[in-house]
């Protein structure tokens, strides 16, 4: 950081030096002016006193013709004007250097300010990882607690950046006002927090995750009118010699682990965390997705669906890409750390978003993915309603693609009535990766399936192995039992599309047909 200060005693010793050079030339100055005029008026006083009738003769004969008195006034004119001179200049060299003075203040402000920023969250004005990676290289004995707040991602989207905003403020207010006498706090990301203690007590930190923890589960924010809970994660790890890793990156170990597990859970980090080298880089690619979200980074694709005999288009799968740079980067790169951060709704919610917007005001059919999360966050069907009449779409256009063990476990009754009633709206429900796990007739009909999407795994080589020809086979006749359609994934290349076409597989979709693009083609039909 620049010093502006180092320049202020040097600055301040010019002025001084200046002033007293402008204040010396008009003293100087002044008494010349005085003496000349006091000795001229003593001159013509003495010739007044001595032929006083004589007065205007004597200036005008004596003095005139020689000279002399036109010289006199033309020197006191022009010490006047020098003096005028130097106290302009006097007055505009202080205001000079008044202006200079100003504008290196508010230089240091802005500098000052700069600095201050690139140290300290924005939100919460607490100081952030460079100021946090300081002062760990100064302790000793610390702890480190890391809290991050649960699906902050789906809160953006359901409430908006401002009022959520407004929840991180009261969060940093309350960490803040009861951080223990030994406890420092920071502001990582948006939705992530460090306590920094020193020479902890036994369980301090553990005790303080608690009740941090309990405190937001029973006390809820209000913002804009809207009352909600906030849960956390959180990852404990205490200094330790015996270790290469320092206490920040075993707590952030530890935090991953804790999302892994299932979120709102308190973890320490413990020796057995031995793959602490995958963690650090799913922790990595958490920290890296945030910010793609954060920064509405998440575009649709749309790869085409056509009808198998004819190869007209019939719909489009918006399928989810992060724009990293020049490049965009599939599912596969960034669904394990969303899974873990709890931001699989979140992308589904910018998904729906930006692909109704897209298809707003038209007949064109779609299909998009739905988790399991989605459904239990228990806002779905409302969320699509709103956003069908703000789009003017009708739900018979949209299918809702979901995977066939959904409505497994505790919360299946849950899901199947939800998805229930969004098959009463109008919504088409498809079975996605059907044949991969449990897959029965039953279940079809509990999630009144209209569409199932066989798995890849068996098309993609379906002209080649018998064995994945028979189970396709299979399928094929119990979905005409059923009357279900079906969609025949990863059509790769003509060979395997001439199989599919044979076994009278209603829809097709892959690269044969065409790559997901960012935008659709009308009328496409392969030739």
């Amino acid at each position: 950081m620049i010093d502006l200060k180092s320049n202020e005693t040097a600055f301040e010793r010019i002025s001084l030096y200046l002033k007293v050079f402008v204040v010396l030339l008009m003293g100087v100055g002044s008494a010349i002016l005085i003496w000349y005029i006091i000795a001229s008026f003593d001159f013509v006083l003495e010739e007044i006193l001595n032929e006083p009738n004589e007065v205007s003769k004597l200036i005008m004969n004596k003095y005139v013709p020689q000279g002399e008195l036109f010289i006199q006034k033309i020197i006191i004119i022009l010490l006047g004007l020098a003096s005028i001179i130097t106290i302009s200049l006097f007055f505009l060299i202080n205001y000079y250097l008044k202006t200079i003075r100003q504008q290196q203040d508010e230089a240091f402000a802005k500098t000052q300010e700069l600095y201050f920023n690139s140290r300290h969250h924005h939100l919460s004005n607490l100081p952030s990882m460079n100021i946090l990676n300081e002062n760990i290289a100064l302790c000793e004995d610390y702890s480190v607690l890391m809290l991050d707040i649960d699906n902050i991602s789906i809160f953006n989207t359901t409430y908006g950046n401002d009022t959520v905003d407004i929840f991180i403020k009261e969060t940093a207010l309350y960490l803040r006002n009861n951080l223990p006498y030994n406890g420092t706090l920071y502001h990582l990301r948006a939705d992530e927090f460090v306590i920094l203690l020193t020479r902890p007590s036994k369980n301090q930190t553990k005790l303080l995750a608690q009740q941090i923890k309990s405190y937001f589960e029973n006390t809820p924010l209000q913002a804009k009118g809207i009352r909600t809970h906030l849960n956390f994660s959180f990852g404990i790890a205490r200094f330790s010699n015996d270790s290469q890793l320092n206490a920040f990156t075993k707590a952030n170990i530890a935090l991953v682990e804790a999302k892994r597990r299932g979120r709102s859970l308190i973890v320490e980090f413990e020796a057995s965390m031995s793959e602490y080298s995958s963690y650090t880089q799913i922790a990595k690619q958490i920290g890296i997705l945030q910010k793609y979200i954060e920064e509405d980074l998440l575009i649709p694709f749309y790869q085409p669906i056509v009808d198998t005999q004819t190869q007209e288009i019939v719909k489009y799968e918006v399928l989810a890409r992060i724009k990293n740079k020049e490049k965009f980067l599939s599912p596969h790169e960034f669904l394990q750390a969303a899974e873990l951060a709890g931001l699989m709704t979140a992308i589904t919610k910018q998904i729906i978003q930006k692909s109704f917007l897209y298809f707003s005001g038209t007949n064109i059919c779609f299909s998009i993915n739905i988790t399991k999360n989605d459904f239990l966050e228990k806002n779905l069907i409302k969320f699509l309603k709103q956003k069908c009449k703000i789009h003017q779409i009708n739900p018979k256009q949209v299918t809702l693609e979901i995977l066939e063990n959904i409505a497994l476990g505790e919360s299946a009754k849950e899901i199947i009535e939800q998805i229930s009633a969004l098959a009463a709206e109008g919504y088409v429900i498809a079975i996605d990766d059907f044949g991969v796990e449990s897959s029965n007739i039953s279940r079809l009909s509990d999630l009144n399936a209209n569409f199932i999407k066989i798995d890849g795994s068996f098309i993609q080589d379906i002209n080649t192995n018998e064995k994945h020809r028979k189970i396709v086979e299979s399928l094929v006749f119990m979905a005409r039992k059923l009357d279900v359609k079906i969609v025949a994934e990863y059509v790769c290349n003509k060979e395997v599309y001439e199989v599919v076409k044979e076994l009278g597989i209603d829809y097709s979709q892959g690269y044969y047909f065409s790559q997901p693009k960012i935008s659709i083609e009308s009328g496409y039909k392969n030739s």
